[in-house]
């Protein structure tokens, strides 16, 4: 996994840094000459890591704590389980962000088969496992399993954190299926007197037993509510970020969220007059409204754009 690579390479500048530091070419020319070319040799290699960007989801799971016996194994019940509870938060975050439709309340996640990741190596320092994704490609740009990958890490984050802030925004990825998974996650570690440490490529998580409480008790206590909502109003869409602004006619208010995929794709892929046709106009939309509730009080309201229509024509006078 590229950060765990860019990290070891860093500890290892670090180690051969101090020992030059504490030699001189006069001292010991032998010796000063290979650490200069050590040096040399892994200032290069971050070099080429940070040049060379990875496309693929990977990420790292480490657990201390009571399953844990130090660098040596992890209890194989707890590890298989938290496994398998990983791969189910990234395989209904995905077919959640991919299918226009919210994911039924029980049966076979949708797409899963497209979301599966491999244990290609045992992370020790404390005890977890190394996780990338299973199907080798060639694109240029990041795969979207990576980009879910990154979404868990947020939600998992702003989840166990002291405050709101950014937890809004994590709670506009979640549904009743994937929240489903989010207490199973934390009820399991914060059952087995576990702690974590998660690490992709876009950020670093760590769960101290106080985190683990903190997120059980918010996940436990977070309900959501769907509902179908068509009004009329200004539509202006992000086709890149697959987000839109929504300006409401009916209400006189301002609605944002994200596009489904297959809205997205009939309109950027429509001849192009199609966009030029909406953007700006006034047209009818739906959307999938979706409130979160905190034990707090506080609830927040997120939308998906899941259908539009051609812009509204206004009857001439007099007709």
């Amino acid at each position: 996994m590229r950060r765990l690579e860019f990290d070891a390479l860093n500890a290892d500048l670090a180690a051969v840094s101090g020992l030059l530091e504490q030699r001189s070419a006069d001292e010991d020319p032998i010796g000063h000459l290979q650490l200069t070319a050590r040096k040399s040799e892994l200032e290069s290699e971050l070099a080429r890591l940070q040049q060379d960007h990875e496309r693929r989801a990977s990420v790292a799971l480490y657990f201390g704590g009571r399953p844990v016996v130090g660098s040596r194994g992890i209890l194989a019940n707890f590890g298989g389980k938290m496994l398998e509870i990983y791969q189910d938060l990234v395989s209904k975050r995905f077919a959640a962000s991919e299918l226009t439709e919210p994911l039924s309340a029980r049966g076979t996640i949708p797409l899963r088969n497209n979301t599966q990741l491999l244990v290609t190596e045992v992370a020790r320092g404390s005890f977890g496992f190394v996780l990338e994704e299973a199907e080798q490609n060639d694109e240029h740009l990041e795969t979207r399993l990576k980009q879910v990958v990154a979404d868990i890490s947020e939600i998992i984050y702003h989840t166990s954190q002291v405050g709101d802030q950014g937890f809004e925004d994590a709670a506009e990825m979640l549904d009743d299926r994937l929240l489903i998974s989010l207490r199973t996650f934390f009820r399991t570690l914060d059952d087995a007197g576990a702690t974590m440490r998660l690490l992709d490529d876009h950020r670093e998580v760590v769960l101290h037993r106080e985190d683990v409480e903190r997120g059980r008790i918010r996940a436990d206590s977070l309900e959501t509510d769907e509902t179908e909502v068509v009004e009329t109003g200004i539509i202006f869409l992000l086709p890149d970020s697959r987000r839109f602004e929504f300006r409401s006619l009916e209400q006189q208010s301002i609605k944002k969220g994200t596009v489904a995929p297959d809205v997205m794709s009939r309109l950027t892929q429509a001849p192009e007059r199609s966009l030029t046709d909406i953007l700006g106009k006034q047209v009818q939309a739906r959307f999938q409204e979706r409130t979160i509730r905190q034990a707090s009080g506080l609830s927040r309201q997120t939308y998906r754009l899941v259908d539009i229509e051609r812009p509204i024509q206004h009857e001439k006078a007099g007709q």
